[in-house]
């Protein structure tokens, strides 16, 4: 999660270097890396989109998760990483060319920046509670997640905490904010997208944690945008994630 390309000066390009980037990119050049990347979107995000919205549509009716399906689920964002690599390789890139490089500077900009997430969503909560409140004189409440870990396994919780953020923030931060960035020539335009699609997925856990986790995205997302660094928001994301599942597996099983 350090900076992804450096001037000369060692400091990170401001994200016009991303635009001015595309001015190689030819146009058919351009249309297969669309057609990858929907593919991408397709084949590892389609599915998550789906059973997210069917949860949400009924009401946070969510299963307990057990062992096999984090299982499962490893296995569905490696395989997504290692598809990745190859995209990238195909268009004579690596995963360096999004701003995956690891530093110590790295890991203390991405508790900073877990700090900035915390702030962030407590404020989107409270701004939710209240505009509710004030419209129809009752809060929210937040739906219960603590099901969802607490037939885990820890042999394969600890795996899937540490690579999901790998998985969300390479493929839906890192690759698609620079291939939308580069290719639609709109640096806003691949915040929004990226945003959306993470947002999204993480309908399952209820319109209070969407909005949370939703502000939470977008600051990444802005994040990413200004400083071309992945690697602190892959480090804050890990963060996150060690956190709530501590928090789900001691809720799930007491």
């Amino acid at each position: 999660m350090t900076n992804m390309s450096t001037t000369g000066t060692g400091v990170a390009p401001d994200v016009r270097g991303v635009l001015q980037s595309q001015a190689a990119v030819t146009p058919e050049e351009s249309r297969q890396r669309w057609m990858e990347l929907g593919l991408v979107l397709l084949i590892f995000i389609a599915p998550l989109w789906i059973i997210s919205f069917s949860t949400f549509l009924r009401g946070g009716a969510l299963e307990d998760r057990n062992t096999t399906h984090f299982l499962a689920a490893c296995v569905h964002e490696f395989a997504a990483l290692l598809l990745l690599g190859y995209v990238l390789k195909r268009s004579g890139r690596n995963f360096g060319a999004l701003g995956i490089r690891p530093s110590f500077g790295g890991l203390g900009m991405g508790a900073v920046l877990w700090l900035g997430v915390v702030i962030v969503t407590r404020l989107s909560y409270y701004f939710l509670q209240y505009a509710h409140f004030a419209i129809f004189h009752q809060y929210l409440r937040p739906w219960d997640m603590s099901g969802i870990m607490g037939g885990t396994a820890i042999w394969v919780w600890v795996p899937f905490i540490l690579l999901n953020p790998w998985f969300e923030e390479v493929l839906v931060r890192g690759y698609v904010m620079t291939e939308v960035a580069e290719l639609s020539g709109s640096t806003a335009f691949a915040v929004l997208v990226s945003t959306a699609i993470q947002t999204g997925y993480h309908l399952y856990q209820g319109p209070v944690n969407t909005v949370m986790v939703g502000s939470c995205f977008l600051l990444l997302s802005l994040y990413y945008a200004r400083t071309r660094k992945l690697f602190p928001v892959i480090v804050a994301h890990t963060i996150i994630d060690v956190l709530a599942g501590i928090h789900l597996i001691y809720h799930g099983r007491h």
